[in-house]
């Protein structure tokens, strides 16, 4: 076998193998994604913008600012009503 280390990295002069194969797969996700990226329809590319808004906090903002404007029986400025 080879020496006992403390730590993981290889011996000077390993094979790194390994760590080649890693990046190569890496880089083949990469080269998917960009692929599969691009060949999005326009359904796909508003879909996607839709719900990358619909999940960010701005749209909860809006929501509550909405909410509070459209209740019937209160405006924005109006005061929240006492807990009972």
């Amino acid at each position: 076998m080879g020496e006992l280390r403390k730590n993981n990295n290889p011996p000077p002069g390993a094979d790194h193998g390994m760590a080649a194969v890693v990046s190569r797969n890496i880089a083949a996700l990469l080269e998917r994604r960009q692929t599969e990226e691009l060949a999005k329809g326009f359904q796909e590319r508003v879909a996607d913008a839709v719900t990358a808004f619909t999940g960010s906090m701005p749209f909860v903002y809006i929501h509550l600012v909405l909410v509070r404007c459209l209740d019937s029986d209160q405006s924005l400025l109006a005061p929240l009503p006492d807990a009972v």
